[in-house]
């Protein structure tokens, strides 16, 4: 994998969105859902796939002289979670980003008015 494939690999997700079928039609039982949602809670933290996705796209970038065995396929499937985790950290529609961007802002807020006012003294 090249840079540009790397760099437009985020364009390239956004217009494959709109028409990706896979899973509109098919609505897994509860049974199998409770069975992944559990291992995923128990095996995997999710939270970290946005940093996984950019540590490799950063060395695809930057670090690709150094010839890392195995990246390009762990940058795809780090690419293939972020596409579905990354939207939900930042909100998905403008009411919820606004949201999530006020509470994040708030407490940055917070926190430099504390740091201020203990600076001051």
């Amino acid at each position: 994998m090249n840079k540009d494939e790397v760099v437009n690999s985020d364009s390239e997700a956004e217009e494959e969105e709109d028409g990706d079928d896979i899973g509109k039609n098919s609505k897994p039982d509860a049974k199998k859902k409770g069975w992944f949602s559990s291992m995923l809670q128990r095996h995997f933290d999710i939270t970290q796939i946005p940093d996984v996705y950019d540590s490799c796209k950063y060395d695809i970038l930057h670090n690709a002289h150094l010839n890392l065995e195995g990246l390009d396929e762990l940058f795809r499937v780090a690419q293939a979670l972020a596409d579905g985790v990354i939207p939900n950290e930042y909100g998905i529609n403008p009411k919820q980003k606004l949201k999530i961007g006020s509470e994040f802002m708030t407490d940055i807020y917070k926190h430099a008015v504390t740091e201020t006012m203990i600076h001051r003294r």
